[in-house]
């Protein structure tokens, strides 16, 4: 009964009913307003508002009706201390205006003032950071190969070992042949520094005489040249890879000492102030203690991306187009976004009860079917940068950070080389002055 009574729900139509309405802008703009709503450049500043806005255009000329903007604000609607709501959901609940030409994020709040209608714009925003680098230093001379191999490599040196020490022990015998006793060299020193040389592509520097010592020089010869070809190649296909991306959520970001910030818009703010899971109250608390510095603007917040180490939360939709502008394409590679809040929708709003929901939520409705949203959307919401593995962005340098393990393995060597050095020039003193006390015992000094 009471849609009856309603005459516009009679006249079936809106033609030539004019309406008041009210845009929420938190950037600077060019005057005319309207021409600003409906212009196709800087899709960037003001992307979800003349969105909603260039709708509520073709709502308007299909059912043939006009508008006018009473005013414009930077706000979507909020508590104020004496219990009323600002901005857009202010003019809404005041009667002000018909409808908002912005979209709104459902609240409880809000909804005891105002009457939503239908979702139009797909609100995603995203912690924005450069992924670290996942290859650490005993990684790069480790990783190449699987424990399973390392423990094979291991197995076989030993047995090489023993082989070439029983090999050498073998040789030390009596030369039938020359009449001599041959005195090489048999300590498990010498095999062992023999079998480290043939896997290290350094040669032997004995081979033994009978033919299974040769034999087992030339096995290991053998499974040494293959074991370093396949660990070169696979050392430099592993360099080569992409990171791997060890951050998959928030609390990683800040369990890895991420300096974190957040974009200063209402809306985006207002959500992260109402949040309850851990990881959105840990980082709502640390970007507050920051004061003015965990708040930036959108511009602010990606240059510290790019030192890297910091993650900034921004939406998506403003946050592309200036990746894509202002960072390299090595940069672009780099980049890892993790959501804070799942994707959601922005709804128009109305007054509370209005008899122009139906019609204009028909008309919405109508414009989705037929693809003029998708097409919108595909215009106002911009493309991901790609990563575009080009020769430029493949860079393998390995710094002394990636290369000190294998210094610090070269120092030890040497400095235990130095003190096993160190402790024989002491006990060959020690001998010395032994097999001197004994000479003088055995042969006393006379006339």
């Amino acid at each position: 009964m009471d849609k009856m009574k309603n005459k516009y729900v009679v006249r079936r139509n809106l033609t030539g009913v004019h309406f008041k309405s009210l845009v929420v802008l938190s950037e600077p703009f060019e005057k005319p307003l309207e021409n600003y709503l409906l212009k196709d450049s800087h899709i960037e500043v003001d992307s979800l508002n003349r969105f909603h806005a260039r709708l509520l255009k073709y709502c308007r000329d299909y059912h043939n009706f006009s508008v006018g903007y009473v005013e414009v604000t930077n706000s979507w609607g909020y508590y104020q201390p004496d219990g009323t709501m600002d901005g857009l959901v202010g003019s809404l609940e005041r009667k002000l205006i018909d409808f908002g030409s912005s979209p709104l994020v459902i609240k409880t709040e809000r909804a005891k003032f105002i009457s939503f209608g239908r979702g139009t714009w797909p609100l995603r925003m995203a912690f924005i950071f450069r992924n670290p680098n996942s290859k650490r230093s005993f990684e790069i001379f480790a990783k190449p190969l699987s424990d399973d191999v390392w423990l094979l490599i291991v197995m076989s040196s030993i047995l090489i070992i023993i082989v070439q020490k029983l090999s050498y022990e073998m040789d030390n015998g009596i030369d039938v042949q020359n009449h001599r006793e041959r005195t090489s060299d048999t300590s498990w020193s010498l095999s062992t520094i023999c079998t480290f040389g043939v896997f290290c592509q350094q040669g032997i520097i004995s081979v033994p005489r009978c033919l299974g010592g040769r034999t087992s020089a030339i096995v290991a010869l053998w499974c040494g040249l293959v074991i370093y070809q396949f660990y070169s190649a696979s050392l430099v296909s592993f360099l080569l890879n992409v990171p791997v991306n060890v951050l998959s959520t928030v609390q990683d970001i800040l369990d890895n000492g991420f300096d974190v910030g957040y974009e200063r818009v209402l809306y985006a703010m207002s959500l992260l102030k109402a949040a309850t899971n851990p990881a959105a109250q840990e980082v709502y608390r640390r970007v507050s203690n920051k004061n003015q510095t965990g708040y930036l603007r959108r511009e602010q917040g990606l240059e510290l991306v790019k030192n890297g180490r910091y993650a900034f939360h921004v939406e998506l939709v403003t946050g592309y187009p200036f990746i894509e502008q202002h960072f390299d394409e090595s940069m672009i590679c780099e980049l890892k976004e993790i959501s804070l809040f799942p994707a959601m929708y922005m709804y128009s709003g109305y007054q509370k009860w209005s008899p122009f929901r139906e019609f204009l939520d028909a008309c919405l409705h109508r414009l989705e079917e037929n693809g003029v949203v998708s097409r919108e959307l595909y215009f106002w919401h911009p493309r991901k940068p790609q990563c575009m593995r080009s020769r430029s962005t493949i860079k393998v340098n390995t710094s002394l950070e990636d290369f000190y393990p294998a210094l610090v393995i070269l120092l030890i060597g040497m400095a235990f080389s130095l003190m096993v050095l160190f402790v024989e020039i002491l006990v060959s003193r020690i001998n010395a002055r032994n097999d001197l006390a004994v000479n003088f015992a055995l042969f006393p000094f006379t006339n």
